[in-house]
């Protein structure tokens, strides 16, 4: 089983990698982070779609998945303990993915960015994370400060885009919209009706809307949806494939204290992280070049919506702030669900391709 070293502990994370493009020398890797329950097999689809758009893709398991090392007790008290600690526990998950990026970069030879005769880039590492992987990866960027100069040194010539991927509004420390709906915050569900009833919700497919500027518009476009008859994607798998990419083991999983941290200290990640960039312990941002795709399928659960309309607010606050923060976009995927990548894989791929 393929892992990574990314601490001198002996910490390591399992990855599946789709390969490099045969006879090219400019390919760029994408890193993908899975999200909650499901494992890094959920994306497994795209790797056919890799090489044709000159893709190198590689899947990466959170710690406490399979074949990834579990947290020690220790790491997990971290996560319930006071606010100064949470926000120490997301800054080792950011430099975690520092160490995975420049082992896998050192490792197998890939690209650094290369600036193209038409203004286009081609090569380096885009770094993706799905669903509840948005609760870590943001932390990549606010934690720029800690990476070592050596690490500093060769993400400067890769690193050039974080895809922030259906994102829910606890990895960005906001509230849920009182109005939009949830199983997990059904207060007539059971726990157990509340697990039961997750695949139906997170499968399914709503009315696509758009974002509009007016912050108001789009809200009210967002309450309006509908859920589609459209079949969800867990009914179009089989009992194994389905089976294949959730992890069922009954330990508990790093997502549930991760969901329960302090709001703030995602606030603190995401300012870092976007918007507020000198902040992170220096007068312009480490690695300034680094873009960031904020990615909503048109037709995903309403909190992804309503996540990326906060995102998008955010953003155009900083832009009108002396702040110095990064180049954000927020931009739709049309006709897809939460689970574009597996019901849309080849589509999912030259999206992909045009954001990195």
């Amino acid at each position: 089983m393929p892992t990574a070293p990314v601490d001198q502990n002996g910490t390591v994370l399992y990855f599946e990698d789709s390969g490099a493009p045969s006879s090219s020398d400019d390919y760029t890797t994408v890193m993908i982070l899975h999200g909650a329950i499901f494992h890094c097999g959920t994306f497994r689809p795209v790797f056919p779609y890799a090489s044709r758009n000159n893709l190198r893709i590689v899947l990466i398991n959170w710690r406490d998945y399979p074949e990834s090392t579990p947290y020690s007790d220790a790491e997990l008290e971290r996560m319930r303990g006071p606010l100064d600690a949470q926000a120490a526990a997301l800054a080792a998950h950011g430099v975690e993915f520092q160490n995975f990026i420049v082992w896998f970069v050192k490792t197998h030879q890939t690209p650094p960015i290369k600036a193209n005769k038409d203004g286009s880039l081609s090569g380096g590492v885009a770094f993706a994370a799905w669903s509840a992987g948005n609760l870590q990866c943001i932390a990549l960027l606010a934690h720029a400060d800690k990476a070592s100069t050596k690490t500093r040194a060769l993400l400067d010539i890769h690193l050039r885009t974080l895809i922030v991927y259906s994102p829910n509004h606890t990895a960005i420390g906001a509230p849920a919209h009182p109005k939009l709906y949830s199983p997990f915050r059904d207060g007539t569900l059971s726990p157990a009706q509340k697990e039961a009833a997750f695949l139906p919700w997170i499968c399914a497919y709503y009315t696509g809307v758009d974002l509009a500027s007016d912050g108001a518009a789009s809200e009210k476009a967002i309450l309006a949806r509908e859920k589609l008859d459209i079949k969800p994607t867990h009914e179009r798998m089989t009992p194994e494939e389905l089976a294949g990419i959730l992890d069922t083991r009954e330990k508990p999983q790093t997502a549930v204290p991760l969901e329960f941290l302090n709001p703030l200290a995602f606030q603190d990640v995401v300012r870092r992280g976007l918007f507020d960039c000198a902040s992170a312990g220096a007068p312009q941002p480490v690695w300034p070049r680094v873009r960031v795709r904020v990615v909503w399928p048109a037709m995903d659960v309403d909190d992804v919506l309503w996540t990326a309309e906060l995102l998008r607010r955010q953003a155009e606050d900083a832009k009108k702030s002396a702040n110095i923060g990064r180049e954000v976009d927020v931009v739709r995927i049309d006709d897809m669900n939460h689970f574009g990548h597996w019901d849309a894989p080849e589509k999912f791929v030259e999206f992909l391709a045009n954001v990195v």
